[in-house]
């Protein structure tokens, strides 16, 4: 499936459901930025709930993809499994920024093999959030460049939407978000 594939089937498959996606957006983007907003000594805050949102995150557009209900209230589901996406919220915060550190590109490399991480928690409750990593690290072999890219696309329409007098990024994103849970679909039944 091409990458503009998925970008279309992720938009079609939000069909009825934008305003959950928006607003589920909306508040995850708060909630992951407002500590930082409020006061510098509340940074912590954001990487103490970071992991749970993006694997409640990560469940919302996992079931849109699915055709399961999904709802605002599934962007909390992920503190069901705190602890270990915690562990991975912070492991994978630490593996990109070291490969940042040694040079942009290892950085970058990280990030794409480590992207589906939060997905494959999502589709299993039992898994640490280090086995989580590894199997994200296996499961993007060979696969990593047609991520990257899928994410400059991403890059783009992000901002596209902000020029759209910013409002754009509230369509934008759930299109975004969605089109990572269906690259992760086609990516585990080999559909890529």
């Amino acid at each position: 499936m091409k990458n503009v594939d998925i970008i279309s089937k992720s938009r079609d498959l939000l069909e009825g459901k934008w305003l959950p996606a928006i607003g589920l957006v909306i508040i995850f983007s708060l909630l992951t930025s407002l500590p930082n907003r409020l006061d510098d000594n509340l940074s912590f805050l954001s990487i103490v709930i970071g992991g749970p949102l993006n694997l409640g995150l990560a469940m919302f557009f996992q079931k849109i993809v699915r055709g399961q209900n999904s709802g605002i209230e599934n962007l909390f589901d992920g503190f069901r499994n705190y602890l270990q996406s915690t562990v991975a919220f912070i492991l994978t915060l630490v593996v990109v920024a070291i490969g940042f550190i040694l040079l942009v590109i290892p950085g970058i490399i990280m990030a794409m093999g480590l992207s589906q991480t939060f997905f494959i928690m999502a589709d299993d409750d039992n898994i640490s959030g280090v086995d989580a990593m590894k199997k994200s690290w296996e499961m993007m072999d060979g696969y990593k460049m047609k991520y990257f890219l899928l994410s400059l696309i991403h890059m783009g329409m992000a901002i596209l939407g902000i020029l759209a007098l910013v409002v754009g990024i509230f369509y934008a994103l759930p299109i975004i978000y969605n089109s990572m849970a269906l690259f992760y679909d086609k990516l585990k039944m080999k559909e890529l």
